[in-house]
């Protein structure tokens, strides 16, 4: 075969093979820490939240997919998507000491954007 013949079938070939890696799945809150920004994939039990269902990826750690509802029968699932540290929004207290649905100001929770079952 002729060498840029050769080179030819390597280019098209290469060109049919993804060169995107493989989201890595990510269980201790370090590998989270050390993923943010990134796609990643976690793997657990599913909770249903009202902003969203999470996946407790160890005891006390879990990860929100925001508007993601799986459905009720779902208990174990792998989501995949971009890892985020998100601040919700704060309670507020009005003048009559009414107060309004959110968080305290320290409260931050991983979060994975554009989040979708695998």
């Amino acid at each position: 075969m002729r060498r840029g013949s050769l080179l030819s079938v390597l280019l098209l070939t290469g060109a049919c093979v993804s060169s995107d890696p493989k989201p890595r799945t990510v269980s201790t809150f370090a590998e989270l820490k050390a993923s943010e920004g990134q796609v990643i994939r976690v793997k657990g039990a599913v909770q249903h939240e009202k902003l969203g269902d999470t996946v407790l990826v160890e005891e006390g750690l879990d990860v929100l997919c925001p508007d993601l509802r799986l459905p009720d029968g779902v208990t174990e699932a792998t989501l995949e998507g971009r890892l985020e540290l998100w601040s919700p929004p704060v309670a507020e207290v009005n003048d009559d000491g009414e107060i309004s649905q959110g968080v305290t100001e320290e409260t931050r929770r991983w979060v994975l954007r554009d989040c979708k079952p695998i």
